[in-house]
């Protein structure tokens, strides 16, 4: 297996919540080196099902690749900028980007939320 770095910019408030309260609790166990996810992709790729699952999102045939194309859609949307989201996305191929972005904007009017997903929301938002 090939481990890869990875590097991202985080600008959303509830994920760099999160983060900061990770690395506390990691600093409070002395450790901090240990990487954020330490299993397999294919681990990942069956949690991320799992969890679209549990919020009630099967319908929707999201893949752990959505969540790069969901986020240059809700960043162009944001700046309606294909050159800062292209920029921000480091994508290789703008021809690709833009195929990507245009198909997630036709996407957008498609997505409904089911009762089990609204109330997942409800009660994350409590916490």
């Amino acid at each position: 297996m090939h481990a890869v770095s990875e590097a991202i910019s985080i600008h959303d408030e509830i994920v760099l919540t999160l983060l900061a309260w990770l690395l506390q609790t990691r600093k409070e166990q002395g450790c901090l080196e240990a990487c954020l996810w330490d299993k397999s992709s294919q681990a990942f790729r069956q949690q991320f099902r799992k969890l679209c699952h549990d919020f009630g999102l099967d319908h929707l045939q999201f893949m752990p690749y959505s969540l790069r194309r969901g986020g240059a859609t809700a960043y162009f949307q944001a700046t309606l900028s294909m050159e800062a989201t292209l920029l921000r996305g480091r994508w290789e191929s703008s021809r690709v980007a833009k195929l990507y972005i245009n198909d997630g904007l036709s996407f957008l009017p498609s997505l409904k939320t089911t009762q089990t997903t609204n109330l997942h929301l409800k009660w994350r938002r409590r916490v």
